[in-house]
């Protein structure tokens, strides 16, 4: 096993201490940690061992601890005097980086309070490790311990040997028995969002049009939203509709998802939806994913995937497990409200996912599916730019026409002259 160079900022003499406590932690388990406070003066000077560490023989991984500081003084945000040595290391390593065409030793670790803003771009959509306790007994560092040592989760089961399906099948072979025949139902959880199904969806037939099509795969027939053409390139695996707070969304998925129950739920071996809006969409409130991936992954998954959601592991490799289960059969996932999981368009990365295992099912689904996730929010998803033109389409929910408001308003019961319902409509629309 290779050593691992940690390479950090002095930003204050307790975060030193922290990353002290991180790397005296490894090299307690057996990992041959490096750190600039092992040692008093480099005989050959601070530039040269820095260098000298980051080689490729000497450091099989480079744990880069990111906080603000950091990520100030490798883009040289910081006054000439200050800095020099992250600097220093963030030029060797996005040499690296640029050179080798990809990144398998620069690993980026956030404390417990780090914020993924502070992550340098190059290496931002890599796998990182949230680290807030230097023991197994956290959820991340048992993660970081995993790829350092090279031990993964699942191991590979040894290759067998090819089977001559021949010799097999006629080995076997023997007249069929009698037997009966039991219809197989998808196995359905909707529960959670099927509440705001309205009776009757008003103004919305388009996007109905567009829901059945991703589903169905029929993306050759000829689609308009509210007059505008729209055309697939591909089976989308991922549909994301993007409005305002009340302009209904959830009531036009849940609506959907009532239509597909009541034909049987056509093509679909699993349904599953989840509503974020009960966690809020404040930045004080702490929303994650812990709760929906134990659910999601107890709900597709077998007693394997069950006993992996209650365990430790973090919610990127829960995500990313969940991706896969629910990614390799017919399935319907819908996400509904996922902007309390999302930063604020306030925020220097607005939109982007501040929840590593929701990023990470996403991706994974974006990436490779059988089924369709149907998510709504008030923001767009930058992370998933990479599949907006192909796997993971974004449409922008319009606000109803004048004629659907003033239909709208009078199934409320609203009562009035035809020039104040076009007035509130107007408002409205």
């Amino acid at each position: 096993m290779g050593k691992v160079f940690i390479s950090y900022s002095h930003d204050s003499p307790e975060h030193n201490e922290r990353v002290l406590q991180l790397s005296n932690t490894l090299r307690s388990h057996g990992i041959d940690a490096e750190l600039d406070r092992y040692h008093v003066r480099p005989a050959k000077g601070w530039p040269y061992w820095c260098e000298e560490q980051l080689r490729p023989e000497n450091a099989a991984f480079v744990l880069m601890i990111c906080t603000e500081t950091y990520l100030k003084r490798v883009q040289d945000k910081v006054p000439a005097d200050e800095g020099r040595g992250v600097f220093w290391e963030g030029s060797i390593i996005y040499d690296y980086l640029y050179n080798a065409k990809g990144n398998t030793r620069f690993i980026p670790i956030l404390f417990s309070d780090g914020d993924p803003r502070f992550i340098p771009v190059p290496i931002r959509d890599h796998t990182r490790y949230r680290v807030a306790a230097f023991d197994f007994t956290d959820a991340g560092y048992p993660e970081l311990y995993r790829e350092l040592t090279g031990q993964p989760l699942v191991t590979k089961p040894p290759l067998g040997e090819v089977i001559n399906l021949g010799k097999a099948l006629a080995a076997k072979a023997h007249p069929l028995e009698p037997r009966s025949v039991t219809a197989n139902f998808p196995t359905v959880d909707i529960s959670r969002i099927l509440k705001y199904a309205p009776t009757e969806l008003i103004g919305r037939d388009d996007e109905l049009k567009l829901l059945n099509a991703a589903w169905s795969g029929d993306i050759t027939s000829p689609i308009s939203i509210q007059g505008s053409p729209f055309k697939f390139c591909c089976r989308p695996h991922i549909l994301t509709f993007v409005a305002l707070g009340g302009e209904g969304k959830t009531s036009l998925v849940a609506k959907w998802a009532a239509q597909m129950a009541g034909q049987d739920w056509p093509g679909c071996d699993a349904a599953f939806a989840w509503s974020f809006y009960s966690q809020g969409t404040s930045e004080q409130m702490a929303a994650s994913s812990d709760l929906f991936l134990k659910e999601a992954l107890a709900f597709f998954g077998d007693e394997a995937d069950k006993q992996f959601a209650a365990s430790p592991a973090g919610a990127f490799e829960k995500g990313k497990r969940l991706a896969r289960i629910a990614g390799q059969r017919r399935s319907l996932l819908i996400l509904d409200g996922l902007e309390p999981l999302q930063y604020a368009p306030t925020s220097p990365t607005p939109g982007e996912l501040k929840d590593q295992g929701i990023a990470a099912l996403l991706k994974g689904l974006a990436a490779s599916s059988q089924g369709l996730c149907i998510v709504t929010t008030r923001y767009p998803l930058p992370d998933l730019k990479a599949f907006r033109q192909t796997t993971a389409l974004e449409v922008n929910l319009l606000r109803l026409s004048r004629a659907a408001g003033v239909h709208l308003l009078k199934t409320h019961g609203v009562t009035g002259t035809a020039k104040e319902f076009e007035a509130l409509a107007a408002c409205r629309t």
